[in-house]
């Protein structure tokens, strides 16, 4: 909210999304909660994350979209965005 209403830049929000996200390797899920990436959001094995933001600036970077991919890469998951594989 903060970085639609201008408040904050996007380097703030990346920090924050950042911050805020959590995630546990594959296999290391129980039941069928999955795990939050930024704070809230539950993923599990096979889903699809969505947002508004452009291909283009999911590609620059410039994506919470993008964001999540790096973190839930970071931490062992196979992540394709955009019909690339995050490494």
């Amino acid at each position: 909210m903060a970085f639609q209403q201008g408040q904050i830049d996007r380097d703030e929000y990346r920090r924050r999304y950042l911050a805020s996200s959590r995630p546990a390797g594959p296999g290391s899920i129980v039941g069928d909660r999955g795990l939050r990436v930024d704070g809230g959001t539950f993923v599990r094995d096979g889903d699809t994350l969505l947002c508004g933001c452009s291909r283009a600036d999911a590609a620059e970077g410039r994506c919470h979209r993008s964001w999540s991919a790096e973190v839930l890469a970071r931490v062992g998951w196979r992540v394709i965005l955009d019909g690339v594989e995050v490494r």
